[in-house]
């Protein structure tokens, strides 16, 4: 069971828990797509849109390979790869549209708790997320740990133990909130820190086990502030 008034720092992670990154992702690609042309019905672009969506895969994986994949589905030489990741990587950030119920959440709960960012990715491309996203003022400088930056991704401890040396506190008084049963869940676990699981509407795999489970990251507010 999750006890808020054990908590002191809330730490977040950041692709589809602070913001849509899929649908991010859906206009990147609906704008690409019409870049090269492909985007009509009469071209197939919806369906080619929807295959780009699939083997994105929220993410995961390696990104160079994905952007050969989409490169051979657009017909173009897979070689040409890097073309695709740096416009990813420019790009990307200006289709993240802030969530205001999720904005709105931290802004009440930084009253109470300390916020600190446990995020995949790049450093330069998570911190345009962030800014994108409209929560970057929510987050320390020393508050913020990307795995580009760090040297180490999530699930590995060592990300999570970076965090824990900085602040100097029990595991048990951070609430890790993320999407990923793996990365956020079982990784912030295995170190002791309380849980909170950010479903989207999916049923939670069954070796999964979350101290709190919410919808929308907007929710997090309501179960851990006190009631009035």
């Amino acid at each position: 069971m999750l006890d808020p008034r054990t908590i002191s720092v809330v730490a977040w992670d950041l692709d589809n828990t602070l913001f849509d990154r899929d649908a991010a992702v859906r206009r990147f690609f609906q704008w690409y797509l019409a870049r090269l042309g492909r985007d009509a019905p009469e071209r197939g672009g919806p369906v080619l849109l929807e295959a780009i969506m699939a083997l994105d895969n929220g993410g995961h994986g390696d990104r160079l390979a994905f952007c050969r994949e989409v490169r051979v589905l657009c017909g173009h030489d897979p070689a040409t790869a890097g073309q695709l990741w740096t416009a990813w990587q420019k790009k990307l950030p200006e289709f993240i549209q802030p969530d205001s119920a999720t904005v709105g959440a931290l802004f009440w709960l930084r009253n109470r708790f300390r916020h600190a960012l446990i995020s995949n990715g790049g450093g330069a491309l998570q911190r345009a997320k962030l800014r994108s996203a409209g929560v970057r003022h929510h987050f320390g400088a020393g508050d913020i740990f990307i795995s580009g930056e760090v040297g180490f991704e999530k699930p590995d401890r060592r990300i999570f133990e970076a965090a824990l040396c900085a602040w100097g506190i029990p595991p048990e008084q951070i609430l890790h909130v993320g999407d990923h049963p793996t990365n956020d869940i079982m990784g912030a676990a295995a170190l002791g820190m309380r849980t909170c699981w950010v479903s989207r509407g999916r049923i939670p795999p069954p070796d999964m086990r979350a101290d709190a489970t919410v919808e929308h990251s907007r929710e997090v507010a309501s179960l851990i502030l006190p009631k009035r």
